[in-house]
């Protein structure tokens, strides 16, 4: 091959910075794309209403409810509880539902228990 047909250096150059703008323009799409998630995650979290004080867990079928759970409870499957005051809490473990084993709400609403 002469120098002639030989591709030139500044033509290599050329080439290598049109396929670095488009690995660059590939990045930039991720980042908006990464960037609008976390926006959309953000707004997500600001409008989910706060979780409940205390929460009863329905039972299944006509039984009593199995827990009484602090609302942040890890073990808490919606749609199996029901959002109840404090009042309501106590009552449901002086009425003999257990409390979370995990959570303790018993401990957390001082009851003697």
């Amino acid at each position: 091959m002469d120098d002639s047909e030989s591709v030139s250096r500044l033509e290599m150059l050329y080439f290598a910075r049109r396929v670095a703008e488009q690995h660059l323009a590939q990045v930039q799409r991720w980042i908006t794309a990464e960037q609008q998630r976390l926006d959309e995650q953000a707004e997500g979290d600001r409008r989910r209403p706060p979780p409940p004080e205390w929460a009863v867990e329905r039972g299944i079928g006509t039984g009593p409810p199995p827990a009484v759970h602090v609302g942040t409870c890890d073990l808490l499957e919606a749609p199996r509880w029901v959002a109840i005051d404090r009042s309501q809490a106590l009552a449901a473990l002086e009425q003999g539902v257990e409390p979370c084993m995990i959570c303790r709400p018993d401990t957390e609403l001082g009851w003697p228990g």
